[in-house]
């Protein structure tokens, strides 16, 4: 706990900008800031492709900066537009920072809002920057990197909740919900198609999510992302089903205790904590309070290799340049199954393919010496030549995996 929260609640109105606000976990975010106008003022806002939601939502937030990331023609006089002005929003002042822009597009302008102390607080929504810069992207930060995927929230609240030594954590547990076709004979999943992979049973999210979900690639990312944000070995980190999605994260103990969280699935939730943490305050939220008076049952099971198999890849993912072959591969797969080129049940091979293929050749050649952004990072090169190496191999592994379509 900081000194500013052990002091007691702040008093000052907290600048906030809101990256990918157009989505469903960036409207979430504007709700919980909607709710305390006393306590947050909205100072940017960010989208990627949609200027007419800016524009529209342009006269409720007056004083913040409108940027679309997209190189459309201007179609409206207070929206700026491109990626230099993303990368202009980043580059200022707030007090909170909610990064909710989709897969590996996030990594530039995290890493941008993360230098010289800026912000105070990161609630990070998005799991794909933390996999792909790793300990490079936080290591010389100041700011409370928070993360809001409600797994990772509530192994934060229980982590920083507890007084034990971290060496008597013996295991973190991330709970998922089976994605939309846990229960569907895996015979019919050739004919799985996008509008049916894009219907999530618990959560209301965006499209490559709702995928990722389905195939339970989101999952393999959360373990990877979880091993980054709590320091912890890769084989530390475990994957269980829970349908319900009552249950979000466990920690179990050396000593036999599990400590546990629990939660409405909704991202308001976790989202309140992250951007009430300078606050001090846990405001009231009464419409996801759980009925304790009614029964209910909660399920737990250990996932099936056969139906989820991205997750046996997890071995594989040794290395900070594996982790990003495995992001962009599956980024191009799960793009390519969205425009109809490949099928549903090819995903995941897909990505196989393509990090089978790239360990050879990273074991075979020097291809892409030098670019390891730990060696790099040791080396105390610049942010720019790290930043360009990190891209280098994403850009070769989504070649890879077009290849490999």
């Amino acid at each position: 706990m900081s000194d500013q929260l052990a002091a007691g609640p702040i008093s000052e109105v907290l600048q906030v900008i809101v990256f990918g606000a157009s989505g469903t976990v960036g409207q979430a975010a504007l709700k919980v800031i909607d709710r305390a106008p006393h306590l947050f003022e909205v100072i940017g806002l960010a989208v990627g492709q949609d200027d007419a939601w800016l524009n529209t939502h342009a006269a409720k937030y007056p004083q913040a900066e409108l940027v679309c990331a997209a190189d459309n023609p201007p179609q409206h006089a207070r929206i700026r537009y491109g990626n230099a002005a993303l990368l202009d929003l980043a580059a200022q002042h707030a007090d909170v920072v909610v990064m909710a822009i989709s897969g590996a597009a996030a990594l530039h302008p995290t890493h941008t809002i993360l230098q010289a102390g800026r912000p105070r607080v990161l609630a990070m929504a998005n799991k794909e920057a933390l996999v792909i810069g790793g300990d490079w992207l936080t290591a010389s930060s100041t700011t409370e990197l928070i993360p809001v995927d409600s797994e990772h929230n509530a192994l934060y609240q229980l982590l920083q909740g507890t007084t034990v030594d971290h060496d008597q954590v013996q295991e973190l547990i991330l709970t998922s919900s089976g994605g939309a076709f846990r229960n569907t004979p895996l015979p019919e999943w050739p004919h799985i198609t996008p509008e049916q992979a894009c219907a999530h049973p618990n959560w209301n999210m965006g499209r490559k999510i709702s995928v990722d979900s389905a195939t339970m690639t989101n999952k393999a990312l959360e373990v990877l992302e979880a091993m980054t944000l709590f320091d912890v070995p890769l084989t530390s980190v475990r994957v269980v089903i829970h349908p319900e999605q009552w249950m979000h994260a466990m920690v179990v103990m050396r000593d036999g205790n599990i400590l546990t969280h629990c939660a409405a699935p909704d991202m308001q939730i976790p989202l309140t904590h992250a951007l009430h943490w300078l606050t001090g305050v846990r405001p009231e939220l009464p419409q996801f309070q759980i009925d304790w008076r009614q029964p209910m049952r909660w399920n737990f099971e250990p996932p099936d290799l056969q139906r989820y198999p991205v997750l046996s890849m997890l071995s594989q993912l040794d290395s900070p340049e594996m982790r990003i072959a495995f992001n962009a591969a599956n980024e191009t797969a799960v793009e390519a199954f969205l425009q109809g080129s490949i099928r549903f049940d090819q995903i995941t091979p897909t990505v196989k393919t393509t990090i089978d293929s790239i360990g050879l050749e990273f074991s075979r050649t020097a291809l892409l010496a030098g670019a390891n952004p730990e060696t790099q990072h040791a080396e105390g090169n610049d942010n720019a030549t790290k930043l360009d190496s990190l891209l280098r191999i994403d850009d070769y592994s989504r070649h890879v995996a077009y290849a490999a379509i």
